[in-house]
């Protein structure tokens, strides 16, 4: 492997990781947003159950939150990979 392979991969990965961050943070913004104009808890905003009006963008922003999680796993996946051949 080139060494270029690890690291375009790594700016790769933290690019999708900058990205679903700051889709994220977004969507936490909307959300928070409108829980305090509707002068509702935490508990009771972010339960899709009981808020089913904002059920779909819950979801989705732990769903992107997840895939940030996944990303930074693969991430150092490639760094420790990277580090244990280097060696």
């Amino acid at each position: 492997m080139n060494k270029s392979g690890p690291s375009e991969l790594l700016m790769d990965l933290m690019r999708d990781f900058f990205r679903l961050r700051n889709e994220a943070a977004q969507l936490k913004e909307l959300l928070e947003d409108k829980r305090r104009e509707l002068h509702l808890d935490i508990g009771s905003f972010y339960d899709p159950k009981k808020n089913p009006d904002f059920a779909e963008d819950i979801y989705r922003y732990v769903k992107l939150r997840q895939q940030q999680s996944e990303v930074l796993k693969v991430a150092e996946s490639v760094v420790s990979n990277h580090t244990a051949i280097a060696s």
